[in-house]
């Protein structure tokens, strides 16, 4: 994205990287006349303002990978259900090493908190999205794992949320880059997109679901299965 800066003498055009709309200093009193020093200042604090601090592509390419890859211990603590809790299908036995993270849901939590959560005490996941989210279980959802992803960890933010804070609009399938986001409106669904195959048959991507066991997942989908989905621009870097 680009910002109009009309000045005094002239007009130029800069570089912003990816923000919600075309800043023209032009609309903001006495904005004709600002020196070039005073314009780049409103315009660096304005654009800080505008956007929270995002990942770029790459790093939130390493946080999905650190979710499905990593390897933690489920104590008998971790396997026993909290509070109506159901525990993911995956998870079979206590006392013993699993792989990838489990699917809470209501969760938003990083791969590092999953691990102290899991010291202390806590359910390891919990599938049952019939209720209010449990605090005494862990780890992420399927918007909790991509807010993670994309550097959002302040608060929770839900599957419309995402779209309406950190993206910038619907694209072609064609046009996706890994990092954006498959969204289906109904039912509710969101998946991380990492890369399509030739001619577009279908693509890669990771997820947090109840399906697969109830875990964050990497996965293939063909496009009858993503058709009923909405390819997503990330407004990351």
């Amino acid at each position: 994205m680009h910002a109009l800066l009309v000045l005094a003498d002239r007009a130029l055009v800069l570089r912003l990287g990816f923000v919600d709309r075309l800043l023209s200093l032009a609309l903001r009193p006495g904005g004709a006349g600002l020196s070039l020093a005073t314009a780049f200042e409103w315009l660096t604090v304005h654009n800080a303002e505008a956007r929270p601090a995002m990942a770029d592509r790459t790093s939130a390419m390493q946080t999905a990978y650190a979710y499905y890859s990593h390897t933690w211990h489920c104590s008998q603590s971790n396997y026993y259900t909290c509070g109506g809790s159901a525990r993911p299908g995956y998870i079979t036995t206590a006392d013993a090493d699993c792989y990838e993270v489990p699917y809470q849901y209501g969760g938003y939590q990083s791969v590092s908190q999953f691990d102290s959560d899991m010291t202390g005490n806590k359910t390891a996941g919990d599938v049952n999205c019939d209720h209010d989210p449990r605090t005494c279980a862990s780890v992420v959802d399927r918007s909790g794992f991509i807010q993670n992803c994309w550097g959002q960890t302040s608060q929770k933010y839900g599957d419309g949320g995402l779209v309406t804070n950190f993206g910038t609009g619907q694209v072609g399938n064609t046009e996706l880059w890994p990092a954006d986001m498959w969204r289906r409106p109904d039912p509710a669904h969101v998946r991380l997109h990492d890369g399509c195959v030739p001619e577009m048959t279908g693509a890669f991507v990771y997820e947090s679901s109840t399906a697969n066991g109830g875990r964050v997942w990497y996965r293939y989908y063909d496009l009858g299965d993503l058709d009923a989905f909405e390819p997503r621009r990330w407004r990351g870097y």
